[in-house]
């Protein structure tokens, strides 16, 4: 006696292929990290103030023809002194910098070549 099966090699295959897409949808992604763009044009970080969540990345591009930098500040200040915690090269025209916020806090940050000119400083908030 012959024994009839339901499924075809192929079906078969289609059948297996199917839940193995439906598991692997179903596990868990790792998260991208979000990016917040700051830009510097016309002697200004903006926006001047952000608020971003933990683990964020933040890309200052300078779109001035004029050469600036992003320092970690003290505060908001045109008096602000730099604290060190982060620092970027000389951007050039048309030049980014970026850094990862891993740590929840309030950050300060500012031009030092530019540091009397209240828009050349700036606030990002993490939470």
């Amino acid at each position: 006696m012959r024994r009839r099966t339901l499924l075809g090699p192929a079906a078969l295959a289609l059948l297996v292929l199917a839940i193995v897409l439906l598991v692997a949808s179903a596990a868990p992604q790792e998260a991208t990290a979000a990016t917040k763009k700051v830009t510097i044009s016309n002697f200004a970080f903006t926006p001047q103030v952000i608020t971003i969540k933990h683990g964020t990345r933040v890309v200052w591009k300078n779109l001035d023809s004029t050469a600036h930098n992003v320092i970690s500040a003290s505060n908001m200040s045109t008096s602000a002194k730099a604290t060190g915690l982060f620092a970027s090269p000389t951007l050039g025209s048309g030049a980014s910098y970026s850094r990862t916020f891993k740590k929840k806090g309030t950050f300060f940050y500012m031009c030092t070549f530019h540091a009397g000119m209240a828009k050349m400083h700036g606030k990002i908030v993490v939470k």
